[in-house]
């Protein structure tokens, strides 16, 4: 049955000549299951506990296509459900791949413009699954769901102080360094027991790995965005936590795409904007870059602040065997 409402309420799959009127027709059926007096909704969210595969799969399909036609109607309807988002928010530990993928493509849709529905996901703990799903995929250089994780997170944090304020008192910002650097072999996970990467190696930036890493740059930047009521704390916190070496490493990394390393240096600027104490430790962080000239020669790397590094790399300077301190 759900398999058949899902391929009757979906416009997917049809060919152009059709589409419009296969559209009109999926977003009526769509306000029938939802004006039903059962209350439809009500059992579905409760089919998402079912632990059989294809009762659950089917079930956040049909729930992302009716929200596809009728998103704010269905969002009410969840959140005057007991358990509704508690029920979504389980998908994310589910430990078959696609049924997880789906619910973070359900969530996604469904916390972009709501702020009562971010606040409740959050408060399951979302932060700590997504966190720990894209540790799991790879990090900020895993696939297209770490992509999803990292959008899902967006949507929680934006314009949300609430929950801005439950990600910073939950270490949530802690995290942030670890998805910046892009050597496997200097995170936390690396350092404890990953081989390490061969230096020479040049690290590859796929259009995956860019797209990744320019989220949780946006991420970031939005945490700290000039009038938000928590940019003060946040940028306390990103200070204290070692934000701005792996941002400033990023931001130097020849290799990484320009787009990646623009916003690198932005966000060293919201990090330290109209914050004394940031600019004054600022100030004392030293880059060692390797000498000019004859690779093979005996010159030693003198280190130099960052302020000096950024500034050459303004003028089209690029430094060379970057090294933070």
């Amino acid at each position: 049955t759900l398999i058949t409402l899902c391929t009757r309420d979906s416009p997917r799959g049809e060919t152009p000549n059709v589409g419009a009127a296969t559209s009109d027709v999926a977003s009526q059926f769509s306000q029938t299951i939802l004006d039903d007096g059962d209350d439809v909704i009500s059992t579905m969210l409760e089919l998402l506990g079912d632990a059989d595969f294809y009762v659950r799969y089917n079930t956040v399909q049909l729930l992302g296509t009716l929200h596809l036609h009728s998103g704010e109607e269905l969002q009410k309807r969840v959140l005057v459900s007991p358990m509704g988002v508690g029920r979504l928010v389980d998908l994310l530990s589910d430990q078959r791949d696609i049924i997880r993928n789906e619910g973070i493509q359900l969530l996604i849709a469904m916390t972009e413009t709501n702020a009562d529905i971010q606040k409740i996901v959050a408060f399951e703990n979302a932060f700590d699954r997504l966190l720990g799903i894209v540790d799991e995929e790879g990090g900020v250089r895993g696939n297209i769901v770490v992509q999803d994780c990292l959008q899902l997170l967006h949507n929680l944090l934006n314009y949300n102080v609430s929950n801005q304020n439950f990600f910073r008192e939950t270490s949530g910002v802690q995290r942030l360094p670890n998805l910046l650097i892009t050597d496997p072999s200097q995170t936390a996970a690396g350092r404890n027991g990953l081989p390490d990467a061969d230096a020479d190696d040049e690290i590859e930036w796929t259009v995956q790995h860019a797209r990744n890493m320019l989220v949780v740059l946006d991420v970031i930047r939005m945490l700290i965005q000039p009038g938000n009521t928590n940019t003060v704390s946040n940028q306390t916190a990103m200070q204290q936590c070692g934000t701005i070496p792996p941002l400033l490493q990023l931001a130097l990394a020849y290799e990484a795409p320009s787009s990646v390393r623009s916003q690198a240096l932005y966000a060293i600027g919201d990090i330290i904007r109209s914050h004394e104490a940031n600019q004054n430790l600022f100030q004392r962080i030293l880059i060692t870059t390797a000498p000019e000239g004859d690779a093979e020669s005996d010159a030693k790397p003198i280190p130099e602040p960052a302020i000096v590094i950024v500034i050459r790399l303004a003028v089209g300077k690029r430094p060379q065997g970057v090294a933070v301190n």
